[in-house]
């Protein structure tokens, strides 16, 4: 990736970081703050969300970083992921939280942030699409 790619992409994160903050309450630590999940896109991992999950933390928030099947570290082959896969993964991150998430999909992880919110709407409290996919209901185009 050339220099100006990663500049790019690090001014993106730390927007991201802000918009999600401003989002759902940022500023000082708080009782009231959503954990926040982040699911990344079809060719990266959780690591992609490094710096956003740094910049929300210090914020304050409770961070879960999923990596999704089929991504190195994971148990499932590249091959083997399914949209099922995804969505059961996120589940299973968030399941032990006691207040609704704020789900937070990059690219292909639009996708699999709507099939959560569809699958346990009682387990999230909103969904902010970062350069997402946005599944549509309608079939015109």
């Amino acid at each position: 990736m050339s220099g100006l790619t990663m500049k790019f992409i690090k001014s993106l994160v730390i927007a991201t970081a802000a918009a999600t903050a401003s989002l759902v309450g940022g500023g000082a630590l708080a009782a009231g703050k959503p954990t926040i999940a982040l699911v990344h896109g079809a060719f990266c991992d959780s690591h992609a969300w490094d710096a956003v999950a740094r910049k929300l933390q210090a914020s304050g928030y409770k961070v879960i970083n999923i990596n999704l099947p089929g991504r190195p570290g994971t148990a499932v082959a590249a091959k083997d992921a399914t949209l099922e896969g995804y969505r059961q993964t996120v589940l299973t991150a968030i399941q032990g939280e006691k207040s609704p998430v704020v789900l937070v999909g990059h690219s292909f992880g639009g996708i699999t942030i709507s099939n959560v919110g569809e699958a346990a709407p009682e387990k999230v409290k909103t969904l902010v699409y970062v350069a997402a996919y946005l599944p549509r209901t309608e079939t015109r185009c």
